[in-house]
């Protein structure tokens, strides 16, 4: 999953189902991409612990790499650091929701990926995301814990919300790809160029 920040470490094992461990049976909120200061994962894990505190019964998984592993690994979470494309796709299938609170974000390639799976998400309320993904996501203030602990709740308790979200998400990413960022570009530097 180069497009995701989360490179593949390990050859695919055609014949082998992905290894998720047992206590992923349940519904598990996920955040996927590097674990460092930017992408605020202290906060989702702040948020979780709160949400948790208030009765949601999902639990947090980190796929990814990066400087803030170790923190991640001491908290509540379970840290898979780099994952193959079929363990993370079996990751989103099983969330609850992917969640990406980044304080700064140049695209935000998870969310998509997320909702072309059929995973509902919440993100910060960056404009890249108002752009990308429309009605698709909860956006929720950048570094307030408090608010996405309030979205992870409503996202779980309110299977309507999930179905509403990634619908209007999947309408939303439908027209991305990269023949129609390649056109747009081109047309761009075309104009800057006469």
């Amino acid at each position: 999953a180069a497009a995701t920040g989360v490179p593949d470490t390990a050859p695919a094992q055609p014949d082998s189902a992905p290894a998720l461990p047992a206590e992923l049976a349940q519904p598990y909120v996920l955040a996927v991409g590097a674990l460092e200061p930017r992408k605020l994962p202290g906060v989702l894990v702040e948020a979780h612990s709160l949400a948790r505190s208030r009765g949601l019964r999902a639990g947090l998984v980190f796929a990814g790499d990066g400087p803030l592993r170790g923190d991640l690994e001491r908290s509540h979470a379970t840290v898979f650091g780099h994952v193959p494309d079929e363990v993370l796709e079996a990751l989103y299938e099983g969330a609850l929701a992917l969640a990406c609170v980044s304080r700064d974000e140049g695209f935000g390639f998870t969310p998509v990926e997320a909702l072309t799976r059929g995973t509902p998400v919440v993100v910060a309320d960056l404009p890249v995301f108002e752009e990308t993904l429309g009605d698709g996501a909860l956006r929720v203030p950048s570094r307030n814990a408090n608010a996405l602990a309030d979205a992870l709740l409503h996202l779980e308790r309110e299977p309507e919300l999930r179905e509403r979200l990634v619908a209007a998400g999947r309408e939303a990413v439908a027209d991305l790809s990269w023949e129609r960022a390649a056109r747009e570009t081109r047309a761009i530097l075309a104009e800057a160029a006469a």
